[in-house]
């Protein structure tokens, strides 16, 4: 049988409609996210590139059964290249006006994702309007350089363009300031800022909400790197429901493996079966499980 691009897309999990030629990488839907654009894809005139970043899969295609060449692996690397010193000055762009809204900004007080997630403290959030802003410091320069909104419905979408990797909120130090981290003896790394406060309000322990299990790993790189003596857990999700329908559980999977790489340790919150079929995944879930008669 002979596929088309579109339909070794469709195939691998990508909800696509139709594959652009255009050697850029484009984020599309999955079959198993389709609200979020976990997926993407790079096209070439035979070639195709796919990949997952929840999941971490990736794929090459060519079109018509034909062989993946040393040509094609050259020409992989050179649109790599280009996009790469693109998106570098995008980066720099993008964190320039990503600090300049997040300073302008409002300190953030109600807003119905704080409520709904049971967040009393909201360290560190502005807002604009009715956007919450999650603020993605460099922890190296400790420099804001990109931004999470959170809108009134609870959909998160970072600024595009802007970095992600080894950037992460902190949550549990004075504003900011990164420079706590040589005081304390261990900091936690977790996914989302509500499972940061959730974390921090049931431990009083520092956290760094590195927003995407796929960062897990280079924030806690970034942290060995600077702060080599600080013991590093990761607080990870427990993505059940993903494991059911896909056989791969990508909050264990990252968390264990960025533990494993940076010699720290890990720690997942301990749903019961019931609990995990109700969709309960990460530690903001236990923590206002263990609280519902309080908020009732």
């Amino acid at each position: 049988m002979i596929y088309s691009q579109t339909q070794a897309a469709n195939e691998f999990g990508l909800i696509v409609e139709h594959v652009v030629q255009d050697e850029e990488l484009h984020r599309v839907p999955t079959i198993s996210k389709p609200k979020s654009n976990n997926g993407w894809y790079i096209a070439f005139n035979e070639l195709l590139v796919m990949g997952d970043w929840q999941t971490g899969l990736t794929e090459t295609f060519k079109q018509n059964g034909k062989s993946y060449t040393q040509q094609d692996r050259l020409r992989i690397k050179q649109s790599n290249e280009l996009r790469g010193r693109k998106k570098e000055l995008l980066q720099r762009k993008t964190a320039r006006y990503a600090r300049q809204t997040y300073e302008a900004a409002d300190q953030a007080a109600i807003h119905p994702y704080l409520t709904d997630k049971g967040i009393e403290c909201a360290i560190g959030l502005k807002a604009t309007g009715s956007e919450l802003l999650v603020p993605l410091v460099n922890l190296s320069s400790g420099n804001v350089e990109n931004l999470q909104r959170i809108f009134l419905d609870g959909n998160k979408r970072f600024l595009k363009g802007g970095r992600i990797t080894g950037s992460c909120c902190p949550y549990g130090f004075n504003g900011l300031s990164l420079v706590e981290l040589k005081k304390v003896p261990k900091v936690l790394i977790c996914e989302g800022y509500a499972t940061a406060a959730s974390l921090y309000q049931m431990t009083h322990i520092p956290v760094l909400a590195a927003m995407t299990a796929a960062n897990l790993l280079p924030v806690g790189n970034a942290i060995k790197e600077k702060w080599p003596d600080v013991k590093i857990i990761f607080a990870g999700d427990d993505d059940f429901l993903t494991e059911e329908a896909t056989g791969i559980n990508p909050g264990k999977l990252k968390a264990n493996h960025a533990a494993s790489m940076v010699k720290g340790s890990v720690s997942f919150p301990p749903f019961n079966s019931e609990d995990k079929r109700a969709g309960l995944t990460d530690w903001n879930d236990y923590y206002n499980a263990i609280h519902k008669e309080e908020r009732l």
